[in-house]
């Protein structure tokens, strides 16, 4: 590839000279895409597109911490709805969700499924950075299932007893598609800058995501990790999927 992708690391937030440095040498910055250093983390860092023939300049700027690939695709992961949680105790004593704005970052959503209630807002950001107002997707109905999962509001199943409702069906939706059209695959950048307009943009007390993978590392200096911990500071709480892999003996 002639271009790529790619999360640039600094100690504070680039400067309008930094960011000129960085389109003067052919480098798109991102700057809008800025995640502070939060908690113990030492950097902050913006999304870029590079030149690779420019590596080694740009790791050699004073101001650049260090840099990472954006490009690494993860899968969502969300085979089986937790069920024996005990949420009907929740329920009876008068908590489903209402007045809780969940985001679901996911693949795509079927915004006719009868079950789903309209978000209150949603977005694409599978093309980040380019955003549209498409949020089905074409090849999974995962984000449909998660969603459910969260917010379903048990339409389908018995009038009396909607058993198959969310787990907060009183709450409201934001939805933000990370899902690709061809595989579903979400790449880092756009899960990070979802993450970010959840809490920035669309101001989410609650944001899951089931999406994840085994291709990086997992001591927590991931950019994904750190766009988390930004939401934590800013009040969210944000659950994640461990993954559907508990008998393959990976950490």
């Amino acid at each position: 590839l002639d271009v790529q992708r790619v999360f640039i690391h600094f100690a504070q937030e680039p400067t309008v000279k930094q960011i000129e440095e960085l389109e003067a040498m052919g480098i798109t910055p991102y700057p809008d895409s800025w995640i502070p250093p939060v908690g113990e983390y030492p950097t902050g860092f913006i999304a870029a597109d590079m030149p690779v023939d420019r590596l080694g300049e740009l790791a050699g700027k004073a101001y650049i911490e260090w840099l990472d690939t954006a490009e690494q695709m993860l899968e969502p992961q969300n085979d089986l709805a937790a069920t024996k949680i005990n949420a009907n105790d929740v329920w009876t004593s008068g908590y489903d969700g209402a007045g809780i704005r969940i985001a679901v970052i996911d693949s795509g959503l079927d915004t006719t499924h009868p079950d789903i209630p309209a978000p209150v807002a949603s977005k694409d950001y599978s093309n980040w950075p380019v955003l549209d107002d498409t949020i089905a997707n074409q090849v999974t109905g995962h984000g449909t299932h998660v969603a459910g999962s969260a917010v379903g509001r048990g339409t389908q199943s018995a009038a009396a007893t909607h058993q198959y409702k969310g787990m907060a069906p009183g709450a409201d939706l934001i939805f933000l598609k990370i899902g690709n059209d061809t595989t579903a695959g979400a790449s880092l950048d756009a899960m990070t800058n979802a993450i970010k307009a959840a809490v920035d943009t669309y101001d989410a007390d609650i944001i899951t995501m089931s999406y994840g993978g085994w291709g990086y590392y997992h001591d927590g200096t991931r950019q994904t990790s750190q766009a988390v911990d930004y939401a934590f500071s800013k009040g969210a709480v944000v659950f994640i999927s461990a993954g559907n892999e508990a008998d393959d003996d990976e950490h």
